[in-house]
């Protein structure tokens, strides 16, 4: 190879540099495909390849795997698309290693020129001959450097381009939404007014409400958002976190009254308290005073909204989150008001309005990493933007140490559009369009989530899923849990003695392959491998095991428990059966408070309904739905033995 061939290659290095479980699990998963992330991609541009490697995108996919698509991993077939979350972290992350890339090459070319221009580079020597014999050789060599670097140059810039294609074919997935043009109340003109104030630039876009989403933002017609463009930037001051409150007469205050430095939290809900309702020169007020009055989470419901959840889990998970928050809110009030009256009001110190700001905080806040600790974080502005699986933002942005500012990149380039439309409905007073949103993406949610933590309901959710627990034969816990007292009491016979052994296998298979009883997944449509691997290792009896030993003598207990008839067609079959058993008596407890799937469907279709119950029951329909399904493909499976 020559030395100019040499900058056709151009190395990657996908860094994970975490020692945690969820590294450890990609870097087999990474093993298994003999996939590396150390990779040596050969980009000729004579040649010109027609699509972004393939090796690249899959090791991308992989690295960028979160710890649910991991728990599903091993149902996948090939690495041409895991979810959309994970498409859109791989792509984010290929675009930045490019961007690196190219700053550092340019960064050498830069070096090299000022070489070429310095005369200071000619080596000493005692004769003019050898000065400029020597003068020439490095010029000739800072030279071809310079022209492999640019070679070089071209062809990352090839490589973004196709990176691009990819991104641009994804991005848009996500079709055009019809949005109203809606009359800025004084709050909005104040706050896009603050906004200005402080140097923030939306030009590009503007606030509307969606048919479908609530209020969100519009590309504006007409405009270009370029590739990896950086749309959204804000300055430290205008991050509105626990930081914004230190140093304060409240962090003053609340530190008196608890006699220790006050949390992160606790610090910024009484700031915000403060700020929003007692102090009317706020830097904050214009956009406190925007953030919206009412919000649909489950943790504002009343007692008859949430009794539409009775029987499913979230119920207890939304009584669990509101007791501990009632406890903190009792920590600090009414004994704060009595502590500074000056400051903290009984009037505003209430607990619907603590109840709110966490709302908005659990609604909207981003966690992000700033001086060397995850913090969450209000972001005025680019909260407005909705939730999408094909979303035209990169990520949920960064913290950017160089300009100590929060910034989020373009993940493609697109065009804003608006298109009138006409929309025969008498009840229309508000002309309509059709727009291009603004999304980013919270995340690979699944409906729980996003109900508990945002307040909506999202169909066909590809991350939706059903909690299952699962426990070994109770008489075999109950002896475990006992056997203390019976070897004290030198009672144990060969049946406790059997049942102990046998339970204690069934342990340490469950820790070799790294599994749990608790925190195991049903999708709709999708029985996961390792909710099975784990029924399989519930269901084990000492037939099973001796069976298994005389066909793998040496290391049995090595067997991968993720296969299909892992331990033998009996045990097989009755972990099908034992699985079927625990669905359907999950089923019965959905349906004995609040009825069947067909009787929720009616009410969704001819009740009259408020929004929360509305969004109440189509969860617990979801549930329902994937209980019944995952139960029906389970007697399938049955019906071959």
């Amino acid at each position: 190879m020559s030395n100019l061939e040499e900058s056709n290659i151009i190395d990657f290095f996908f860094e994970l540099n975490t020692e945690d479980d969820l590294t450890k699990s990609k870097l087999q998963i990474l093993e298994k495909c003999e996939l590396s992330i150390f990779v040596k991609s050969e980009v000729i541009l004579n040649i010109k390849p027609k699509s972004f490697p393939k090796d690249l995108l899959s090791i991308s996919r992989i690295c960028c795997l979160s710890d649910e698509e991991i728990y599903i991993f091993s149902q996948f077939k090939t690495f041409e698309f895991i979810s959309s979350h994970n498409e859109m972290k791989a792509f984010s992350l290929l675009k930045t290693m490019l961007r690196n890339l190219k700053e550092q090459t340019i960064l050498k070319v830069e070096q090299l020129k000022k070489k070429l221009n310095n005369p200071n580079n000619l080596n000493n020597s005692n004769s003019i001959s050898n000065s400029n014999s020597n003068s020439n050789n490095l010029n000739i060599n800072f030279e071809f450097e310079l022209l492999k670097l640019n070679h070089f140059l071209k062809n990352l810039n090839y490589l973004k381009e196709l990176l691009s294609i990819e991104c641009f074919n994804f991005c848009s997935k996500q079709k055009p939404m019809i949005a109203t043009n809606i009359n800025n109340d004084q709050c909005e003109k104040n706050f896009f007014n603050w906004l200005k104030q402080n140097s923030i630039n939306f030009a590009k876009v503007s606030c509307v409400d969606f048919i479908e989403t609530g209020r969100g933002l519009m590309i504006n017609d007409g405009v270009q958002i370029e590739d990896d463009e950086i749309i959204f930037q804000l300055p430290r001051n205008l991050i509105l976190n626990a930081n914004s409150a230190r140093g304060s007469i409240i962090e003053c205050v609340l530190e008196n009254f608890l006699g220790s430095i006050p949390d992160d939290d606790t610090l910024l809900i009484v700031f915000i308290l403060y700020e929003k309702f007692a102090n009317p020169n706020s830097f904050w007020k214009a956009y406190l005073d925007f953030l919206p009055n009412s919000i649909d989470l489950c943790l504002l419901y009343d007692s008859i909204e949430l009794s539409e959840l009775s029987g499913i889990p979230l119920l207890s998970d939304v009584y669990e989150a509101r007791q501990n928050l009632l406890e903190n809110f009792e920590l600090l009030f009414p004994a704060l008001t009595e502590f500074a009256p000056d400051l903290f009001s009984q009037s505003y110190c209430t607990w619907e309005n603590f109840l709110w700001i966490r709302s908005i905080f659990d609604s909207r806040a981003f966690l992000m990493r700033i001086d060397d600790r995850d913090v969450n974080c209000l972001l005025p502005l680019v909260d407005l933007c909705n939730t999408s699986h094909y979303p035209l933002l990169s990520g949920r942005g960064r913290f950017n140490v160089e300009t100590q500012c929060y910034e989020i990149r373009s993940l493609s380039k697109f065009n804003g559009i608006k298109k009138s439309l006409q929309i025969n409905n008498d009840k229309q007073e508000q002309q309509t369009f059709l727009v291009n949103q603004l999304f980013l993406t919270y995340g690979p949610y699944s409906n729980r989530e996003l109900f508990l933590h945002y307040g909506f309901i999202e169909t066909n959710n590809p991350y939706d899923r059903c909690c299952i627990s699962l426990e070994f034969p109770e008489e075999e816990e109950e002896d475990f849990l006992n056997n203390d007292s019976q070897i004290e009491n030198f009672q144990m016979n060969f049946e406790f003695e059997q049942k102990f052994e046998l339970l204690k296998i069934k342990k340490q298979l469950i820790e070799l392959h790294k599994l749990s009883l608790e925190n195991n997944y049903l999708y709709l449509n999708l029985i996961p491998t390792k909710l099975l691997a784990v029924v399989r290792i519930c269901v084990l009896n000492f037939d099973d095991i001796i069976q298994i030993q005389s066909k793998n003598s040496n290391n049995w207990q090595s067997i991968d428990p993720h296969q299909s008839e892992a331990y033998g067609k009996n045990n097989e079959k009755q972990a099908l059966i034992t699985l079927k058993q625990t669905l359907e008596s999950v089923a019965e407890s959905f349906e004995e408070f609040s009825g069947s799937i067909e009787q929720d469907k009616i009410k969704l279709i001819n009740e009259k309904i408020n929004n929360r119950i509305k969004n109440a029951i189509e969860y617990r329909l979801i549930q329902k739905t994937i209980i019944r399904i995952a139960i029906n493909q389970i007697k399938n499976q049955l019906s071959i033995y």
